[in-house]
């Protein structure tokens, strides 16, 4: 499994509902689509705390004005899918500089 953290802690809230969370996560992202388009997992992650995790329908590039890098954005079919997944309230071992973290599940990035 290919996953992708996005780190939302600027711009989530604790009463945000999921529909919420899911618009400030899914875009737009600095990412090679090449890369990105592998992932079929996104978790939101706000303070080092996984806060909503999504599974990708598509990935598309953003349309943006004055953009000097690709910037991509996700969608979902079911907002509702992966909403008991097992990486939801895990907690991140350290801060990453980047927003975006590509991981694969045997990868030791979380907390005992």
């Amino acid at each position: 499994m290919k996953a992708v953290i996005l780190n939302c802690s600027k711009t989530y809230n604790d009463s945000m509902s999921r529909d919420e969370v899911y618009n400030i996560a899914k875009g737009c992202w600095t990412a090679k689509m090449q890369i990105i388009s592998d992932v079929n997992l996104v978790l939101v992650v706000a303070n080092k705390k996984v806060v909503c995790v999504f599974k990708p329908k598509e990935w598309l590039l953003c349309n943006c004005s004055n953009q000097t890098k690709s910037k991509i954005h996700f969608t979902v079919t079911d907002l509702n899918e992966e909403r008991d997944n097992h990486y939801l309230n895990k907690k991140l071992l350290m801060h990453f500089q980047n927003p975006v973290k590509y991981f694969n599940e045997e990868d030791e990035i979380w907390e005992k």
